[in-house]
């Protein structure tokens, strides 16, 4: 009776953790639906964008970046870096402008017929089978309203077919807007990997 007593409450626990990690990723890297209402002035900002890499696994590292642009050419990028079994993550905080080549690429970028056409970012079923999982998400000024597109990506998964929870036309959707989006991510690495200077602002989720 000892050993079902000690092994449910592991299970309770192992259950509890996964809950509270996936949380705070969804809270961080990707900002809920609930939370659109901080982007409906699409005039405000030109692009929002979202990068994360969640491992859960027991020592895993969870890095989860964020950006956004203002027309002024002006950006704030915030990253934070987890190492499990740390509940707390480290904030680095930075604000800088683009020069003329990073703002005009970004345009090009924006602009790009296979951007603009990109179906709507759907969010992954929960809970998801597996332990790593990572995803991209960019929020795109259009005149009054906003695009918001992206693609999610599971790794280590636990199952022989993790994609089970997920429609097949999801899945596409996400393959799709991988491969178009490849630039615009290129781009953001090459921002992340500039010299910045840090900043002593406090964090806004990277939401305008």
């Amino acid at each position: 009776m000892n050993h079902y007593r000690t092994t449910n409450t592991m299970s309770r626990k192992r259950k509890l953790r996964w809950e509270l990690v996936l949380l705070w990723v969804f809270t961080l890297a990707y900002p809920p639906l609930t939370a659109q209402h901080a982007e409906s002035d699409s005039r405000q900002f030109v692009v929002i964008l979202n990068e994360g890499e969640t491992d859960i696994s027991p020592k895993g590292v969870n890095v989860h970046t964020c950006a956004v642009v203002f027309p002024d050419g002006r950006f704030r990028l915030e990253s934070r870096i987890q190492q499990l079994p740390n509940s707390s993550a480290t904030l680095k905080i930075f604000e800088s402008s683009l020069d003329s080549v990073q703002f005009r690429e970004l345009q090009e970028i924006l602009n790009s017929e296979s951007i603009k056409k990109l179906p709507q970012f759907v969010w992954p079923a929960t809970p998801m089978m597996g332990t790593r999982f990572r995803g991209f998400r960019a929020r795109i000024a259009r005149g009054d309203k906003t695009q918001s597109t992206g693609y999610f990506e599971l790794q280590g998964a636990t199952s022989e077919k993790a994609s089970d929870s997920e429609p097949n036309d999801i899945e596409k959707g996400w393959e799709q807007s991988k491969a178009a989006l490849r630039p615009l991510l290129q781009w953001f690495q090459g921002l992340k990997a500039s010299k910045l200077e840090q900043s002593d602002r406090q964090s806004t989720l990277c939401s305008n």
